[in-house]
């Protein structure tokens, strides 16, 4: 998606996606309690995080997913049907499928991929932040953690260290710097309606890793473990990719 589509999406999804329109649908989502979310800036300490958190027994560290836009996609608040721009929507247009099926297709796609066995599977897209309100639509019981680290250092690093793939806006300074004005604005317009949602800040958990990560694992509902504190050495669990 180009930097002009993808800043007319987000400035449409808060205007739609409203508590008053929510009430109006009449729906509830999938109930599960697997599923989290490691939402931000990209570079802002996601990988972090879910290293510490997929060192847990419980938890599965999936890396970045590109489901939810599929799983969004043509889905129906109020009488009217967001498009995310999705050439191939997980479910069509006619079927008019429910936010509780919706939530559960996106389950269903974590467990197959994850395995039977764990409590927790976490999704740490940064870019899902667009999308907080609609998370809580279809999956109401998701927890959903925002990493935050300073903007300079975040926007620097983003600039300075080349991705793999993607992320063409990294690449002009003026460019980048409209796409952190516009997350920033996303991330505060959805905390309105995400108040069960936690932040971190990079530099907090690398100066008290345990103390951050024992919130973090609380915050999921789970027992303490102590693997979280060698999370430096969970291989194979956890696919970071930024």
């Amino acid at each position: 998606m180009n930097e002009r589509n993808a800043a007319k999406l987000i400035q449409m999804i808060p205007k739609v996606v409203t508590p008053e329109n929510i009430r109006k649908s009449g729906q509830t989502g999938c109930q599960s309690e697997i599923p989290v979310f490691i939402l931000g800036m990209p570079r802002s300490g996601t990988s972090l995080m879910e290293q510490i958190l997929s060192s847990h027994p419980d938890i599965f560290g999936a890396g970045e997913l590109k489901f939810l836009t599929g799983i969004l996609e043509n889905i129906n608040l109020a009488g009217m049907r967001l498009r995310m721009g999705e050439e191939d929507p997980v479910f069509e247009y006619d079927l008019n499928a429910s936010w509780e099926m919706r939530g559960q297709r996106y389950v269903d796609k974590l467990v197959k991929l994850a395995g039977t066995g764990y409590k927790r599977i976490v999704d740490k897209m940064p870019g899902n932040y667009n999308f907080v309100g609609l998370i809580h639509t279809i999956l109401p019981h998701a927890r959903i953690i925002h990493s935050r680290r300073d903007p300079v250092e975040t926007c620097l690093s983003c600039y300075r260290i080349h991705f793999a793939e993607g992320h063409q806006w990294t690449y002009n300074l003026r460019e980048l710097g409209r796409f952190y004005k516009r997350y920033w604005r996303s991330c505060n317009t959805g905390a309105k309606s995400s108040r069960r949602d936690v932040r971190g800040q990079l530099r907090d958990n690398v100066a008290d890793v345990e103390g951050q990560a024992r919130k973090l694992i609380d915050y999921l509902g789970l027992e303490w473990n102590d693997n979280c504190l060698e999370f430096y050495n969970t291989d194979g669990r956890s696919r970071p990719r930024a």
